[in-house]
């Protein structure tokens, strides 16, 4: 997620997706390591349905600030 000014807050991509319906990734906990957005989520990889997390997964985002998309355009020269 990201925001200009922290009131509006749009979603900038994704970490995981799950290949069926019954998987997931619940409950992302992020932390910023260096450059890298390191995160450990509650899963569902063999479980019987989504909700039923059997798995902890881990998840790098490498140099994540440089996927950060500009909220703000640049001025426009006249």
């Amino acid at each position: 997620m990201t925001s200009h000014f922290g009131l509006n807050w749009f979603q900038a991509g994704g970490i995981a997706q799950a290949a069926k319906l019954s998987q997931s990734y619940m409950y992302g906990r992020p932390v910023i390591d260096g450059d890298d957005l390191a995160i450990l989520c509650r899963s569902s990889v063999n479980a019987p349905n989504q909700h039923a997390a059997d798995y902890t997964t881990f998840h790098r985002v490498r140099d994540f600030r440089k996927l950060a998309l500009k909220l703000v355009p640049e001025p426009e020269d006249h």
